[in-house]
């Protein structure tokens, strides 16, 4: 005889009760650790939900259609909190009674735990869309959440469907979002950001603000003015966080891609990072952008000019970089000029100090492509600064290793932004 499934019992918190591929195995063990319909007498139940009878799900197998089940769980959640015929107030005082009438309990907790669930699961969808909105990447936004990538696509895919219209432009290099999607996304991060300080707000009230520390690593061609406003923004909001900052070789970038450090490096990347191969790291948002400008000796040919463009070093020597990877040199001292022009590239540096590339341009007379604004303790007197076009600008972002566990590292990635949105680096390329 056919019983009615009625409730939807998730097993554990972080369940996605979407529909499942189409007719999935009666015996998919992943469909029945995740989601379990339990057969129950009905009768009290569909007393509470006029016409549900008609819409419950009739089974004799032990795996009904997962999706109709989650549509009567929604049916019965919404008629629950006021949104049937039956207001809450009135369902509530007919629960006990009905109860008594056919001697059996109510699922009336297990329709709340239900609900809540499915309240938690529209928590997560928005977290994880401020997440995908903010690195504009999904592989990022899932090691941001410690999920899956196809986990991080449903959940946009859910949320989509819940509003009806795409949030985002997705092609195979980049993602975008829609001008609906930006709406959103400029409606919910403040909302967002309020809560997470309205957390640690009372976190300091009650004495039990968050502890730790945060060594980040600064490269030693960034200007002193940056790392001091980065460095001051932390101390301002984190009293209780410690960030213990050094100035480190701008080209190290390949000890992050091959150790699993607990730190962050705050770098100079040619492009895109995204663009450039670096294995096992994950980059934060971009502080700042800085536009290129070639090193040369007094003596060098380049030095009286007041702009260089590109064209013109097919003419002379390049310093080639210490190859992080092989994208990141190319994209940083290009191999040919954009007329098709060869480059010619000399490899003089063993490593990545910025101190090494003065000591080369100065005695070998070879040019050096290096951000606008460095250090004036680096600067020497027999070296010039002269500005280049026809290259992409340099940025400036975070990053760290994939492995990195220390909690406190994306929360300085996102105020590194803010504090760059406040001092005006992100209005223009200048910094």
């Amino acid at each position: 005889m056919a019983t009615i499934a009625t409730l939807i019992e998730p097993r554990e918190f972080d369940c996605a009760p979407l529909s499942p591929p189409a007719q999935p195995a009666r015996s998919d063990p992943a469909i029945a650790n995740r989601i379990v319909i339990k057969p129950r007498r009905t009768e009290p139940f569909m007393a509470l939900l006029p016409g549900a009878r008609e819409r419950s799900i009739a089974h004799t197998s032990a795996t009904p259609n997962l999706a109709r089940a989650q549509m009567l769980c929604e049916q019965s959640c919404h008629f629950l909190s006021g949104g049937g015929k039956l207001g809450s107030r009135a369902a509530g005082s007919l629960q006990p009674r009905v109860a008594e009438l056919h001697g059996w309990v109510s699922p009336w907790d297990d329709v709340l735990r239900c609900r809540a669930v499915m309240g938690m699961e529209k928590t997560r969808e928005l977290e994880v869309f401020l997440a995908v909105a903010e690195e504009l990447h999904f592989g990022r936004a899932a090691a941001r959440l410690h999920l899956t990538t196809s986990r991080v696509s449903q959940s946009i895919r859910a949320l989509e469907r819940r509003i009806g219209a795409p949030l985002f432009e997705r092609t195979s290099r980049t993602v975008q979002l829609t001008a609906l999607g930006q709406t959103l996304f400029e409606e919910v991060r403040p909302a967002s950001q309020q809560l997470e300080d309205a957390v640690r707000r009372a976190q300091r009230a009650a004495g039990r603000e968050a502890q730790g520390s945060l060594q980040v690593l600064f490269a030693n061609s960034l200007r002193e003015e940056v790392v001091a406003a980065l460095v001051r923004g932390w101390a301002e909001k984190h009293t209780h966080v410690t960030l213990v900052s050094y100035a480190y070789p701008s080209l190290h970038h390949r000890e992050w891609c091959d150790q699993p450090r607990d730190d962050v490096f705050v770098s100079w990347f040619p492009a895109q990072p995204d663009a450039l191969g670096l294995p096992r790291v994950q980059v934060g948002p971009v502080i700042l952008r800085e536009p290129r400008s070639v090193l040369v000796a007094t003596e060098h040919a380049l030095a009286g000019h007041n702009v260089v463009d590109i064209e013109e070093l097919a003419d002379h020597d390049l310093l080639y970089p210490p190859p992080v990877t092989r994208r990141f040199a190319d994209a940083w001292t290009p191999p040919a000029t954009p007329s098709g022009r060869p480059i010619h590239r000399v490899r003089r540096m063993t490593d990545g100090f910025l101190e090494e590339a003065l000591t080369i341009v100065a005695h070998e007379k070879i040019a050096h492509i290096t951000p606008t604004r460095v250090p004036a303790a680096l600067l020497r007197s027999d070296i010039v600064l002269v500005p280049l076009t026809g290259l992409p600008p340099f940025w400036l972002a975070p990053m760290w290793s994939v492995f990195a566990r220390n909690v406190w590292i994306w929360e300085f990635a996102e105020l590194a932004v803010h504090t760059a949105a406040r001092a005006g680096w992100r209005s223009s390329d200048h910094g």
